[in-house]
């Protein structure tokens, strides 16, 4: 069962690959076993991070797609841009998660 429609993968995919990058720029950088000791701040900055750009992907994509009166770009049947606020919300959840 496909769980997204068109360019709506993009949710996963964005954020996945800069969390990637990330664990490994930061082992290389800091030693190993850094981003495992610090992964719940690493992933709350990458989420803050990725939420604007899916927001601006989804905004750009499903306005094309509005215009042409094609369906729009959803994961699990939301639409691209509404990730970006669920990223965000998320980040700030485990950014004072981790601190209590």
């Amino acid at each position: 069962m496909i769980i997204w429609k068109k360019w709506g993968i993009l949710a996963i995919v964005v954020p996945s690959s800069l969390l990637l990058v990330s664990n490994i720029g930061l082992d290389l950088i800091y030693g190993d076993n850094f981003y495992k000791l610090h992964k719940t701040s690493i992933v709350s900055i990458v989420l803050a991070i990725t939420s604007p750009i899916i927001y601006y992907l989804g905004r750009r994509l499903n306005d094309k797609t509005k215009k042409s009166l094609q369906s729009v770009n959803t994961f699990y049947w939301i639409p691209l841009e509404h990730w970006g606020f669920i990223f965000y919300i998320t980040s700030i959840y485990l950014y004072f998660h981790k601190l209590s």
